[in-house]
Parts: C-alpha cells; sequence; structure tokens
C-alpha cells in the first residue's frame, strides 16, 4: 500500500485533478495494482443542436435544451498480468468451455474457497473439464503425501487468483457503466431514462470490444477477458442510499454464494432509479423464456442453468443456488444492514467481442490459424448471448411503447370528455384529437423504425461474424463497430480497449465518437472530425497521464499495419514511447 501511496504521489497527473484514480499503463504488471482497472476512463460526448441564426447568440443557443450524448468508456484490458500467460488465459485454461452454466459453476466452485464440497461435485460432474483444468495435479488431491496435495491446492489457489484478479478488473468497468447509466437518465432523461427502466427489469448489457490480437501473451488476455466477461452474470447490483462510513462500493456475497455489489447514488439519481423501476413494475418476462441472459424472473445465473441443475440436486445444495433466483426482498434485506435505503436493483449481461487489429495480428494470420479461430469462437460466444438478450429487448421495449401509446389514448379520452358538446366545441375537439393521434402515430412509427433498426444491426454482427470464420486471414474491424452499434441501440454501455487501453483504444473510440456524430447528427467530413479527435482531443492527454509523453505508441511499421481507419494523424505517434 506504500509502494501504491508513492506511485501516486509521482503520477503525472495530480492526485487532485484525478492521479490518484488512474492505474497508469506503466503500472499494469506490478502487483499492487493488479486488483484495479488499468486506465479506466468514461467519455462523453455532449452535442447541441443550435439554429444557424442562434450560432453567435449564446443566450438563445442555451435556450435549446436538445442535447445528444455520446457515452463511452475505455480501459485496459481486465487480465491477470502479473500471473503471466505461459499456459494461455481462463478461456484455455478452463478447456475453452462454451457453455455459460458450465462457466460460472467452475468459477464460483473454485472462488468458494472455505468449502471443497462444490468443487468436488464439480470434478465428478465433469471429469473432462476438471482433467484439462488441474492436469497432474488432480490425482494428488487426496494423497496422504503433504506435497503432493500442495499440487492440486496450489493449482486452485492460482486459478483462484487469476478469476479474482480478472473479475476485480472487469468489476470496475461494470460499476462505471451502471453509475453512467444512471446518470445519463438522471440529467437527461427521454431515452436514457428508458434505457435504465429496461436494465431494472432485464439486464444491463455492458459491451466490452477489444482490439487485442491472438498473438503471444494478448492472445492469453483475450482468454481472460472472456471469463471476465461472463463472470458479471454473478453479480447483482444494488443501488443504494449513502450510508456515513460505509464504502461508496460494497461488495459482498449472498446466501447463493452471488455477489452483491452496492453502488452508492445521490437523491436525485434515487429518484429517478424509483421513477424508472415504478414505470415497468407491471412488466413481467414471459415465463417459460429461457435464454443465456439470465433474464428470466431476474435470475443472475443463465435460465439453462435451472435445467442443467435440477438433474444435479447435490450440487445445487453444495453450491446453496435456488433453481430460479430472484431478486426480491431478500436481497434488499441482505445481511440485515441498519438504515440501507435499497432504489433498485439490476443484473449485468457481460459480453466481450475482439478482434486484433495490430502488426501482431498480421503476424497471427501468417503463423496460426487455430490462434484465430479462438477469436472466431469468442465472437459467436457473445453473438449467441446478445441474441438471445435481443428477444427481452424486444418485449421491454415494446411493453415500454405500448404504455405511452396508453398514455396517449387516456389523454384524448380525458380531452374528450373534459370539453361540452356542441357546435362550438367540436372544432376545439376536433383539433386535440387530431394533434393526439397525430402523436400516437408518429410514437408508433418511430417504435418500428427502432425495432427494425436494431434487428437489421443484429443481421449485421451476424453476417461480420460468418464472414471471419471463413475468411481468417483478415481484419475484420466491423466485428467491433457493429457490435457496438447493437449495444448502444439496445441501450446497453460500450467499453474499448486494448493492452492498456492508449493506443489502439485512442484510434477505436475516435472512430466510435466521430462516426455517432455523422449518422446520428449529420456531421460533414467524418474523417476530418476523426483525425482532428486523435490530434487535439481529450486522447493526448490520456496518453501523457500514462507514460508522461502526449505521442501514442506506435512505430511507422506499426501504423501501417492498422487499418486505416485506426491509423493516427501524422506528429501524433513516436516509436520510443514507454507504454
Amino acid at each position: 500500500m506504500e509502494l501504491m501511496n508513492n506511485e501516486v504521489e509521482n503520477n503525472v497527473i495530480g492526485i487532485k485533478v484525478g492521479g490518484s484514480l488512474l492505474r497508469r499503463s506503466v503500472w499494469k504488471k506490478l502487483k499492487e495494482w493488479q486488483y484495479i482497472t488499468t486506465n479506466l476512463n468514461v467519455h462523453l460526448m455532449l452535442s447541441q443542436h443550435v439554429p444557424e441564426k442562434d450560432l453567435f447568440n449564446s443566450a438563445s443557443a442555451q435556450t435549446n435544451k436538445f442535447i445528444h450524448v455520446i457515452p463511452t468508456l475505455t480501459l485496459g484490458v481486465p487480465a491477470a498480468h502479473s500471473l503471466k500467460y505461459g499456459h494461455g488465459g481462463l478461456r484455455r485454461l478452463f478447456n475453452n468451455i462454451d457453455d455459460l452454466e458450465r462457466r460460472l459453476l467452475w468459477m464460483l466452485s473454485i472462488q468458494i474457497s472455505r468449502d471443497d464440497g462444490p468443487l468436488e461435485q464439480m470434478i465428478a460432474k465433469y471429469p473432462k473439464d476438471a482433467k484439462v483444468i488441474f492436469g497432474s495435479s488432480l490425482k494428488s488431491r487426496d494423497s496422504e503425501n503433504a506435497y503432493d496435495k500442495s499440487l492440486f491446492t496450489n493449482k486452485r489457489y492460482d486459478l483462484a487468483k487469476r478469476i479474482d484478479i480478472c473479475s476485480s478488473q472487469v468489476l470496475g468497468y461494470a460499476v462505471t457503466a451502471v453509475k453512467l447509466c444512471v446518470y445519463l437518465a438522471t440529467a437527461y432523461n427521454g431515452a436514457y431514462f428508458d434505457n435504465l427502466a429496461r436494465a431494472l427489469r432485464i439486464g444491463l448489457l455492458v459491451s466490452l470490444q477489444s482490439m487485442l490480437s491472438t498473438f503471444g501473451d494478448e492472445l492469453g488476455m483475450v482468454e481472460d477477458l472472456d471469463f471476465a466477461a461472463s463472470w458479471l452474470s454473478l453479480v447483482t447490483i444494488r443501488l443504494v442510499k449513502h450510508v456515513p462510513g460505509r464504502d461508496k462500493v460494497h461488495v459482498m456475497r449472498d446466501s447463493t454464494k452471488r455477489y452483491i455489489v452496492d453502488i452508492e447514488i445521490d437523491a436525485a439519481e434515487g429518484e429517478t432509479v424509483i421513477k424508472a423501476a415504478n414505470s415497468m413494475s407491471d412488466y413481467v418476462v414471459k415465463s417459460g423464456e429461457l435464454s443465456e441472459t439470465g433474464s428470466i424472473r431476474y435470475s443472475s445465473l443463465a435460465p439453462k442453468l435451472n435445467e442443467a441443475l435440477k438433474e444435479n440436486i447435490s450440487l445445487m445444495s453444495a453450491l446453496k443456488f435456488k433453481p430460479v433466483i430472484e431478486l426480491d426482498a431478500s436481497h434488499v434485506a441482505t445481511c440485515n444492514e441498519a438504515g440501507l435505503k435499497v432504489y433498485g436493483m439490476m443484473h449485468l449481461v457481460g459480453v466481450a467481442f475482439t478482434q486484433g487489429v495490430n502488426e501482431m495480428q498480421s503476424l497471427a494470420h501468417m503463423s496460426n490459424h487455430s490462434d484465430v479461430q479462438r477469436q472466431v469462437d469468442i465472437n459467436n460466444f457473445a453473438f449467441q448471448r446478445i441474441k438471445q438478450y435481443h428477444g427481452h429487448f424486444i418485449d421491454a421495449f415494446t411493453f415500454q411503447y405500448r404504455k405511452k401509446e396508453k398514455v396517449l389514448e387516456d389523454a384524448e379520452a380525458d380531452a374528450g370528455a373534459s370539453l361540452l358538446g356542441g357546435v362550438f366545441r367540436k372544432p376545439k375537439e376536433t383539433k386535440i384529437r387530431r394533434a393526439l393521434n397525430n402523436r400516437t402515430t408518429s410514437a408508433m412509427i418511430e417504435a418500428t423504425r427502432t425495432l427494425d433498426s436494431v434487428s437489421k444491426i443484429l443481421e449485421d454482427v451476424e453476417l461480420v461474424l460468418s464472414k471471419s470464420a471463413t475468411a481468417k486471414g483478415e481484419k475484420h474491424v466491423h466485428m467491433l463497430i457493429k457490435s457496438a452499434d447493437f449495444c448502444r441501440a439496445v441501450g446497453g454501455v460500450v467499453g474499448i480497449l486494448c493492452k492498456s487501453g492508449k493506443d489502439r483504444t485512442s484510434m477505436g473510440v475516435t472512430l466510435d465518437i466521430a462516426k455517432s456524430l455523422v449518422e446520428e447528427l449529420g456531421v460533414l467530413q467524418g474523417k476530418d472530425v476523426c483525425q482532428i479527435l486523435r490530434s487535439n482531443g481529450v486522447r493526448t492527454m490520456n496518453v501523457f497521464a500514462n507514460t508522461g509523453q502526449p505521442m501514442y505508441a506506435f512505430n511507422e511499421l506499426q501504423r501501417i499495419a492498422l487499418p486505416a481507419c485506426f491509423r493516427p494523424p501524422p506528429s501524433t505517434y513516436s516509436g520510443s514511447v514507454n507504454s
């Protein structure tokens, strides 16, 4: 801790202006910082439409309340850098499991260090997984020889530590995503309020867009990321009022061994959360809908887990799972905290998409297509999750639209009832009815357009995924772009990352913002806007905060190897930056 304090005091950015909150990229291998998210930043691009006549009239401009917000998070990859990657990351260490409930059960059983029962039952239930996960140490776990037995214990400890590091880092990102969701709903209302209301019912989609390669250690980092994103399904978020002496973010376990994460919000945000929850209080996820999101009746585990575990009640008992885990009053009173006010709760749906973009990815294309295939497998796993989430989004969004439509219909009925009959009242009555009908029709058209657009984006993701499976020698950057588009379209939060969250990430987030400005606000010359953001925007400050140099860490060869859309402008990069 003393070492951490010394590093913070000598930080590039002063403590009073945020330096104490930043884990610099050059510290990613330091053990003292290994549980903290690397280089985590929030980007909010706020744009306001101002009529041409008001461009130079600040008073008139301020009366225009339409503000468009483009929110994006950036970070370094949630990965166990200090443990290295001689045998790969979590995905490889856990036998490349692509079944969500098995992933969660293995991680939980290993993390529950004080109880061997769950782990022994997992070993008995999935012997092939166990053989890969524990290797030769598996046979020695029952040995009477202390040294032999320690081989298994040490292996379990190493796995648990890797899970703890990766999950802690990804949780830092997820907590920030939740706070951002609540903040936007409180500050800007509108679509952001609707996003929060849905998230409180069907879960918040938190997407991680990785630009890491599938070569060397970076492949291991992607494998850590893949499992870390899945781990978020074990988390229940509670939005709570401040309690003196309590951490602003408080983590504990409930009786099912899942994680309860309390996030402190202020009174205004609390009112927004309550209002959002009430707006969908009568929404019910359809009975029997099973999906990878874990959203059936608020289950924080994949619903398939319910079926799988019904066949293994002893394992359920050992892990203290219920067939259907609900966010009910029991979670409000977890640990019987005195005076704790819970405004609302939600679960998380974490997904990770990845596409290597640098020169190391070019080498991977030339040397080992089996490693490139792992990238395809990870993206396919994430796609299946967002595909299931899409179904729940349609239901929840349609519910919201119909409820708004009902409000308009009631307003129309009230308007008609309040007007007296007779020839002198009919023109006014007709005018009101026409206005209300126009609003209803406009809302219906907009809702239909939104649903069609989201479905089209999902089809685009699937198309890119299919192409990437057959053309492994190409850099399919649209995998990142389209999956981020989908996440935003359904009200989720996007996090863009690379190894350190600064160089490739800077190229990714500036492209993302410029693209949004062009597509959503009609800004012209998007390429020029993108390059201006890279040369004069906040990303140069970010690389300076991390390395002490306001230059992106690319040499000329590395720059040329990047896809054209990710190349930094001249005079903004250097091959001598310590990253």
